[in-house]
């Protein structure tokens, strides 16, 4: 993912948004409209520049995960990725192409935490209408602290506002690309089969205005039909990176949190893993089992015991940022996705999966 200039071909020759402009000679008369600065020696706002790293790792490793979430290429050691069968697909078509919308459909639908988008949507919307500000799609902030030599260290395992707004845009934008909603003030596009086309139009604008979106699927879109869900949010996924807390005194706070990171993956995995495993039988999950059984082992999953329980509770907004959305009644938690269990055990320890393992058959149930 590195610009290099000094090649006959860069990305940006690849890059379809790309502007030619011979002022811009550096990179072959092209450049790059979402950088604040056309000449900024960056060159392109997804790769790491051999001229100027800064921000441009975090920018190529989301742009990374977003292609392995759309099942478009597949992760290997080394940090490598490798192009999947329809990541080549997709590499062969004009974004202009019809069947690019198709398959950007079955893509997107595979992605969990799209399905958690669509989910919140058809929850928040009045009239199938919604405000983008509604939508919150990010790990939960619990407000656990630990005690560390006499003082109370607040734990950073919930997203901040900046990742959710991103997030949330990148999702918009791929929720507007296949149809599934479009800004209320905008007219819909008259030619449904290249509905992706008209979409870009408004996706590239830099600025965004619109702040409520009319959803275009049915409220039982979930309900209808169970959706199969291959590429979940896995283990490793179950918290943020810790690498870059931007909190005050982060310091203490990586360190803090860092230290009980394990067990907010454990807890987080336990009830994702849970809730698809009663999906993938067609059984209910009784969550209140769920917590009795995990307390059984506080080293796993256990920070405060006194608000464990709240905890949990609040926890399963992660199951619906994952993709394992369900309903809930006051006993039974009732999943109405398939989620890829081999795909959300990835990264998981054995002695949690040995555990989870154990617990399952305890808590879920055949109704």
């Amino acid at each position: 993912m590195k610009l290099d200039a000094s090649l006959s071909k860069t990305q940006l020759d690849f890059f379809p948004l790309a502007i030619v402009n011979s002022k811009y000679g550096r990179y072959n008369g092209k450049y790059d409209p979402y950088l604040d600065n056309p000449l900024d020696r960056a060159g392109f706002h997804l790769t790491q520049s051999i001229e100027r790293d800064s921000q441009k790792s975090k920018a190529a490793s989301v742009c990374f995960d977003a292609l392995e979430g759309l099942g478009w290429i597949l992760r290997i050691d080394g940090g490598k990725g490798k192009i999947t069968d329809l990541g080549c697909k997709i590499a062969q078509l004009e974004y202009a192409d019809k069947e690019f919308l198709e398959l950007a459909k079955k893509s997107i639908l595979d992605y969990g935490p799209m399905i958690g988008f669509l989910f919140e949507a058809i929850n928040k919307s009045k009239n199938n209408v919604f405000r983008r500000s509604d939508i919150v799609i990010g790990y939960v902030n619990t407000g656990e602290v630990i005690k560390i030599n006499n003082r109370l260290i607040p734990l950073s395992f919930g997203s901040q506002d900046d990742s959710i707004t991103r997030t949330r845009s990148v999702l918009i934008a791929w929720a507007m690309t296949v149809g599934y909603i479009w800004p209320v003030d905008e007219k819909l596009p008259t030619d449904l089969n290249f509905w992706h086309v008209e979409a870009l139009r408004l996706i590239k604008e830099k600025a965004w205005p619109w702040n409520k979106f009319q959803l275009l699927i049915s409220p039982d879109f979930f309900i209808n039909e169970i959706i199969n869900v291959n590429h979940p949010l896995s283990y490793k996924w179950m918290t943020k990176s810790t690498k870059a807390l931007r909190e005050r005194g982060q310091a203490t706070i990586r360190t803090a949190t860092l230290k009980m990171e394990e067990r907010v993956k454990n807890r987080r995995f336990a009830i994702v893993y849970s809730i698809a495993l009663a999906a993938s039988y067609g059984y209910k999950l009784n969550f209140d089992l769920l917590i009795k059984e995990m307390r059984k082992y506080p080293d796993i999953f256990i920070i405060n015991d006194n608000s464990f329980d709240r905890v949990i509770v609040s926890e399963l907004r992660t199951a619906v940022i994952s993709g394992a959305i369900f309903s809930n009644d006051k006993k039974y938690i009732t999943p109405l996705t398939k989620c890829d269990l081999e795909h959300i055990s990835i990264g998981a320890p054995e002695k949690v999966l040995t555990i989870m393992k154990n617990i399952t058959p305890k808590v879920i149930v055949k109704i």
